[in-house]
């Protein structure tokens, strides 16, 4: 018995066996953050095409605004009556 693998008698796992054990046993778990992770980006992107359908829906309004304002900055107030 060597002392290398504490002289008990059993083989040394190598890196290799290891690695191969725990790869197996985490890649389940990383596949799903993948597609989590994917959901989220997709969830994203949607966010941002929404953004900016609000933002032009938005510059449209303050347009209308500004445009009413001028057309009824030329209409005396009750005061000026």
């Amino acid at each position: 018995m060597s002392k290398k693998n504490g002289g008990n008698g059993k083989s040394p796992v190598s890196l290799d066996t290891l690695t191969e054990f725990y790869h197996e046993l985490i890649k389940p778990q990383f596949d799903r953050l993948n597609d989590k992770i994917d959901l989220i980006s997709g969830d994203v992107q949607e966010i941002k095409q929404d953004t900016q359908e609000l933002k032009v829906r938005v510059n449209h309004l303050e347009d209308q605004f500004d445009g009413l304002k001028a057309e009824f900055s030329n209409v005396p107030s009750r005061k000026e009556f």
